[in-house]
């Protein structure tokens, strides 16, 4: 911690620097305080993915919408997950930041196609608006965490599928 004096006991009035108790108690918080300037100083830090504890950069991602991470993944995979994740919030609920998200978790291409756009008042097609996703693996994380992140990134009126290799893991066909 960097020494920054008694910058608080210096502001007591010169009468009371003859109490000897009071000046340690003024101490005390003046310690207290040093702690937490240290924090502040430091807050830039924190959420920086290069260089935040590794819980932190787990918490960073949980608080802007990244999916579980799972901690046993090297930490600049991590990193990535998150500073990317980060980069792409202005893309979400469209199929180039779908289509990220879901090469940075599969770290293999992903395809999508849609039916979706932008029309001119009273040129949009009848049918609604859907989506095919196919994915080679569901990469570092679960078949059913990566369904639940489809479905939280897709706008809600839009239906999907989504298969994995060869299979087809949304909607669910009966057997």
């Amino acid at each position: 911690m960097p020494d920054r004096g008694q910058w608080l006991i210096d502001q007591l009035p010169l009468a009371m620097l003859d109490d000897d108790f009071l000046v340690r108690f003024v101490g005390i918080f003046q310690e207290l305080a040093d702690g937490y300037m240290l924090q502040v100083d430091n807050i830039e830090h924190v959420i920086d993915t290069t260089v935040a504890p590794d819980r932190m950069v787990r918490a960073l991602g949980a608080w802007i919408g990244v999916p579980p991470i799972d901690p046993s993944l090297p930490d600049e995979v991590q990193r990535r997950i998150v500073r990317e994740h980060g980069q792409m919030l202005q893309w979400r609920g469209t199929a180039m930041g779908l289509r990220h998200l879901l090469e940075m978790i599969t770290d293999a291409p992903a395809e999508i196609t849609d039916t979706g756009g932008v029309f001119p008042e009273g040129e949009a097609p009848d049918n609604p608006a859907h989506v095919r996703i196919r994915v080679e693996s569901s990469g570092w994380t679960t078949e059913d965490d990566l369904l639940d992140l489809v479905r939280s990134e897709l706008p809600a009126s839009v239906s999907f599928e989504l298969s994995v290799g060869d299979r087809t893991i949304w909607p669910l066909v009966a057997s």
